[in-house]
């Protein structure tokens, strides 16, 4: 694969990795009754919480997905040609 096509793989990978990761986050957070515990009264600012809570965890899986992946792959250089 060339340079050029291989950053492309790369970077779609992680968009969809990411994009995933936020989405598995959200439906964990949704069985997760914060209104409960925050007694907040408006529901668009526990919708809004969740959202940002969402995508922060998200993104943190996906880094570590992400870094696992290019890890491993690092450690073909370990092996002699």
């Amino acid at each position: 694969m060339s340079g050029a096509a291989s950053i492309g793989f790369q970077s779609l990978l992680s968009i969809f990795v990411s994009l995933g990761c936020i989405a598995l986050a959200w439906r964990l957070l949704l069985n997760v009754r914060i209104e409960a515990i925050l007694r907040v009264k408006q529901a668009y600012q526990v919708k809004l919480m969740m959202l940002f809570l969402s995508v922060v965890l998200g993104h943190l899986l996906a880094r570590f997905i992400l870094d696992y992946l290019t890890w491993s792959r690092w450690l073909s250089s370990l092996l002699p040609t």
